[in-house]
């Protein structure tokens, strides 16, 4: 079986097959020629101009490979037609072309610029030929504030002024979404805020000796947090989060930290009344089916560090193989109060027995390391109603 390349890959493949012929260079080398000196992207906001600017290594290198574009451009545009010819001029100590009126470059030695708009060509080359600092992106106070959080010697780095993007409509909504939004709320509503914030946020790519990691800074802290989002920010002297669970054959692991009692006590901060009222009545409904258990209770015994591991499985409690095979998978908490486990463990009798009556799941026991384990598991000799393929007997 073959399968096609898009057609801008196989365009792609074709253009750097031509420029290693016609160089002379193979991709690494000629990467190097034209970019050994770094790579600068630049951009507003609203996306209006953007600016790539090339540092090459060897100016006369760089100069046959930008008349090399320029010559494939042209035959690009005869092959589709195009009659209007692509314009040059000099602009101050530089070559400009434009191939289109939203597609224009330009070389000034062994530096090449590339921008969708002729004022953002203009600025580039204005601050090449000996612009004021304060001009640059480097001048920015933010800038050097943003290098100065992020690890030493980055392979590649960004900044972005968040303070203009919080000005847009955009984010205006994201911000007010996120807290009317509870799912929003649970899984970033800290990050969120502390991007609400920040006037910039700055990231990079970094080796190290274990391979390459990706870290992204933000200059907002605890520094101003309001006391609600304590549901995701652990207090000072205590841990981020625990030790990853990695028992064999684990395929993912990830540990965090998320206090549902802070949700709770701050639920009118951080849960519209709409949702509000839907817990209580949950709660309400629930104390009917399981007695003396309250929901609000278990969340303040509840601990605010939590772990989520998936492992390779070798061995099934069942005979019967389902259709599609999942890995296993498992949610392990803390507790602020031993009677959490108590009163989950009703909870999960009290579901097991209802449920057992309707669809025959089983009760079963076990002891693992002297900690004493229940569970269900679905009956092999009953078929399930929409489980063809038996998928129910990945879980128990």
């Amino acid at each position: 079986m073959t399968t096609r390349r898009p057609a801008a890959v196989r365009r792609g493949l074709q253009l750097l097959t031509y420029l290693e012929r016609e160089t002379g260079s193979k991709w690494p080398q000629l990467l190097d020629t034209v970019a050994g000196g770094g790579i600068v992207l630049a951009a507003t906001p609203a996306g209006e101009a953007a600016l790539l600017v090339l540092q090459g290594t060897d100016e006369a290198a760089m100069r046959k490979v930008f008349e090399l574009f320029i010559r494939i451009a042209e035959e690009e545009q005869a092959r589709q037609g195009i009659t209007e010819p692509i314009q040059r001029k000099r602009q101050g100590e530089a070559d400009a072309v434009q191939i289109t009126p939203e597609f224009l470059l330009a070389r000034q030695g062994s530096t090449v610029l590339v921008s969708n708009k002729s004022k953002g060509l203009s600025a580039g080359l204005d601050l090449l030929a000996g612009g004021k600092q304060g001009d640059s992106l480097l001048g920015q106070p933010t800038v050097a504030k943003a290098k100065s959080l992020l690890p030493k010697d980055p392979l590649a780095w960004f900044w972005i002024d968040f303070a203009k993007v919080k000005e847009s409509k955009q984010a205006k909504d994201f911000f007010e979404n996120t807290k009317k939004d509870l799912f929003q709320t649970l899984i970033f509503g800290s990050t969120a805020d502390c991007l609400r914030r920040s006037d910039f946020v700055a990231g990079g790519v970094f080796q190290d000796r274990d391979g390459y990691r990706f870290a992204v800074r933000l200059p907002a802290g605890r520094d101003g947090l309001p006391p609600e989002f304590a549901l995701h920010v652990p207090p000072a002297d205590k841990p981020g989060s625990l030790a990853l669970l990695e028992p064999p054959g684990t395929l993912y692991s990830q540990s965090f930290h998320l206090d549902l009692a802070v949700l709770w006590k701050e639920r009118e901060k951080l849960i519209n009344e709409q949702v509000r009222k839907q817990i209580e009545k949950a709660e309400k409904d629930l104390s009917k089916f399981v007695p003396g258990v309250k929901f609000s209770e278990l969340l303040s015994m509840w601990g605010g560090y939590h772990r989520f591991v998936v492992v390779n499985v070798e061995k099934s409690p069942y005979k019967t193989e389902p259709g599609q095979k999942l890995p296993g998978f498992g949610f392990v908490t803390t507790m602020r109060d031993p009677q959490f486990g108590k009163s989950v463990e009703g909870l999960i009798r009290g579901a097991g027995l209802l449920f057992s009556l309707s669809q025959g799941i089983k009760l079963t026991e076990d002891t693992a390391d002297g900690v004493k384990i229940f569970g269900y598991r679905f009956p092999e000799d009953r078929p399930y109603p929409g489980d063809d393929s038996n998928l129910r007997f990945n879980f128990e």
